[in-house]
Formats: structure tokens, C-alpha cells, sequence
């Protein structure tokens, strides 16, 4: 990985608002050739105005596409695997994190995180206008007692080799699990088992035992070693 300072990253990455210099930017080195041919486009914006945020770390390994990536606070994590491809929009506030997995792609996918942590496992498949959001942001008061009934930090999980249909919403403390299919248009309000099918709103789990492959006609690697880890599963 080569290390800037997001006060100083390179000439095409576009960064608007306060960051201090122990902001930093660990690029692959595939991640600045693909930026200097113009196949990858970052931009990091800060939402704090005057003040400059600090202790962000971003670690990319991207090979092409456009990553936006709004900050609004401090201490902000962001991580992309060697592979990751596609159209990412991350808008992070308060201590949060967005870690996404080695060969994932997007068409065009939001990551809302606010006092929150996001995981994807490595080859995950997101269609388009999919949202993933992993806090409420914004405060919700029980009138009795005056107290904040949810403050406390979220988690959402996607395991390997999951596919997450266009239109597709992804709710706080969710979990999907390995090789997981998520339909068109669903709201997903509650985990699903891996290698499960979910569709709806909210989404019901209507198929399991089911994978997906990403080339048409035959197993992939992933969906492979799915199905032999099913076969040798014990008669019962």
C-alpha cells in the first residue's frame, strides 16, 4: 500500500473540507494506476465545516469505478478489498466503519452508517439504487422517561458471495448470511439464513438451500465450494 495524508493525496482524488493531516489514505498499488488512467474516481467530502476531523483511515484496493465518501465525524474506518469494482456512495457520521470484502462489485450501492459498522464478505454482488442502512441517524425519544432509545452502536454483517437485487433496502442489525440471495425490491428488516432465498416487503425467506453463480450457465468457484460443502453434509 502507498500512504498519503488526506490533506495531500494525489492529484486526482477529490477531497473538499476540513481533514487533518493524520487522515490518512493507503491506496493499492493497482488502485493508483487505475485513479491516473482515469478508471477509478474518489471524492471525500467533510461535513464539519471549520473543524477538521481526525483519525480517518481509508485503505483501498479498488481496480475501477467511482467511490463517494461523505464524512461526518471522527475516527472513520474504511476499507475495500484487492478486486472491488462498481459505484459506491458511503456517508459515515460519528465513530463508524465500512469494511468491504475482496472481488465485491456494484452497480450502484449507499452505505448509510452513524454510530455504526458495516461488514461485506468478499465476492458479494450489489444491483443498483440497493441502500444499506445500518443506523437510524436521528434520535428516537421515549416520552416517559426522556431517555434515547437508540443510541447504542449497530452492526449490519453481509457474509461471502452474497447478491443483493436492484432496489433492494438492508435495515440496522441485520445479518445475511454466506451465498444468500436477496430479491428485487425487498426490505430486509431481519437476518436470513445463508444460502437462502428472500424477496418482499418485508422480506420472508421463500427458497433455501440455493446459490448463485456470477458466470451464466455454470458454477463459479464460490458457488462450487457451496455445493460440495453441501453434499458432504451427513445424511440425516
Amino acid at each position: 500500500m502507498k500512504e498519503f495524508s488526506l490533506a495531500a493525496p494525489p492529484p486526482w482524488v477529490k477531497v473538499n473540507g476540513g481533514l487533518a493531516p493524520d487522515c490518512r489514505l493507503l491506496l493499492a498499488p493497482a488502485t493508483v494506476a487505475a485513479g491516473a488512467k482515469g478508471k477509478f474516481k474518489l471524492s471525500v467530502q467533510s461535513k464539519g465545516g471549520t473543524r477538521l476531523y481526525k483519525g480517518v483511515q481509508i485503505s483501498l484496493a479498488n481496480l475501477s469505478g467511482n467511490l463517494s465518501i461523505s464524512l461526518g465525524g471522527d475516527h472513520h474506518q474504511i476499507e475495500f478489498g484487492e478486486g472491488c469494482t462498481g459505484h459506491y456512495d458511503l456517508r459515515l457520521w460519528r465513530k463508524s466503519s465500512v469494511r468491504i470484502g475482496r472481488d465485491t462489485t456494484a452497480n450502484g450501492v449507499r452505505i448509510i452508517c452513524d454510530h455504526s459498522d458495516v461488514e461485506v464478505g468478499e465476492d458479494s454482488m450489489f444491483s443498483d439504487e440497493i441502500l444499506l442502512q445500518s443506523a437510524d441517524q436521528h434520535p428516537i425519544i421515549d416520552l416517559k422517561t426522556g431517555s434515547v432509545i437508540n443510541n447504542q452502536h449497530r452492526r449490519m454483517v453481509l457474509a461471502e458471495h452474497v447478491w443483493v437485487g436492484r432496489g433492494a433496502t438492508v435495515m440496522p442489525d441485520v445479518s445475511i448470511g454466506r451465498g444468500a440471495i436477496i430479491g428485487t425490491g425487498a426490505l430486509v428488516t431481519r437476518s436470513v439464513p445463508a444460502t437462502s432465498v428472500a424477496v418482499g416487503v418485508p422480506a420472508k425467506v421463500v427458497r433455501s438451500d440455493t446459490t448463485w453463480s456470477r458466470q451464466f450457465g455454470k458454477m463459479d468457484a464460490q458457488a462450487q465450494d457451496l455445493l460440495d460443502s453441501y453434499q458432504d453434509q451427513p445424511d440425516t
